[in-house]
């Protein structure tokens, strides 16, 4: 049953004058949120909410109840089995972000910072690297470490998942080139594509991890087939979560540039683009921009290299 609750006149939100610049549908801040669970005297249902700010318009309702998920996906609020809302900081819970670890343990460093939380195996079966969670403090482990126990997972942190399709039967699986990914995604039949067994693949997650289940996933895109170089680059995208598609707006804004560089472009510039010019950057170089090219002794003119094949170091 509804916990009873009176039905005051709430202060003003102050912030309500920038709640309205910044939405169509405006409602209190989430600072006034706060406030209401801190008075209250104990965990809010929604509709106890509503009744409370008097919202009875469903897109107020709406507004509302897309607020309260964002607050309790940015671990500012919690909702327990009952579909109460509460202040995280009332029930001494602790959010922050998952690091997982190869040997399947893992830590969630705090996001009001603080000693990191020691996350036991049991406590990493249902999450992945990146995920942000919701830790209760459950007390020291054997090396007198913080540990930590699973409430609840806030939001995913990764949406695909590069690795080495392989197949043992009619059993297909990914497993992540990401050492911090130690569980295999498991590939449906007909979800593999083209891919074949030793393929580098991406995969998007389409189920994440239960207790009694491994990750879902789709072959979305096939990389190669050897591990090259150029494999190794694109591995490395997808682990770290790096852009590498143009946007929409930059895709327009240059889709009307010419590739051809007309003689107006060239007047005054030295042109070196038909050089054989070699990059002299060492392995370990943050950039590549020193150059070099060489002639031999007989195109020199009087000790000198011509002045068509001087210029200055790239």
């Amino acid at each position: 049953m509804m916990r009873a609750m009176s039905k005051k006149k709430s202060p003003k939100d102050p912030h309500a004058k920038r709640e309205a610049r910044k939405y169509d549908q405006p409602i209190v801040s989430r600072e006034f949120l706060l406030e209401c669970f801190e008075e209250s005297s104990g965990p809010l249902l929604f509709e106890q909410l509503t009744y409370l700010l008097n919202y009875q318009e469903e897109d107020a309702q709406v507004a509302l109840q897309r607020c309260l998920n964002a607050m309790v996906r940015d671990g500012q609020l919690f909702r327990n089995r009952k579909g109460e809302f509460a202040v995280v900081s009332q029930v001494d819970l602790i959010p922050g972000s998952v690091i997982a670890h190869a040997a399947g343990f893992g830590f969630l460093v705090p996001d009001a910072g603080g000693d990191d939380l020691f996350l036991a195996p049991k406590q990493m079966v249902t999450l992945l690297h990146g995920d942000r969670a919701l830790v209760r403090e459950s007390g020291l482990d054997r090396r007198g470490r913080r540990e930590g126990k699973l409430v609840e997972i806030l939001e995913r942190g990764l949406k695909e998942v590069s690795g080495q399709y392989h197949c043992e039967g009619k059993l297909g699986f990914v497993t992540p080139q990401n050492r911090r990914l130690f569980q295999d995604i498991l590939i449906p039949p007909a979800e593999e594509g083209k891919a074949k067994p030793g393929d580098f693949v991406v995969v998007s997650i389409e189920e994440y991890p239960t207790k009694r289940a491994h990750a879902i996933g789709r072959v979305k895109e096939i990389l190669g087939n050897e591990l090259k170089p150029s494999i190794h680059i694109e591995l490395a995208i997808r682990n770290f979560g790096l852009p590498h598609t143009w946007n929409d707006e930059v895709n327009k804004e240059t889709a009307g540039l010419d590739e051809n560089i007309d003689d107006k472009q060239i007047t005054g510039r030295f042109d070196v683009r038909d050089l054989p010019l070699v990059t002299i950057d060492g392995e370990d170089a943050r950039d590549f921009d020193d150059a070099v090219y060489c002639v031999s002794r007989q195109k020199m003119v009087g000790g000198f290299l011509s002045p068509l094949l001087m210029f200055q170091r790239m």
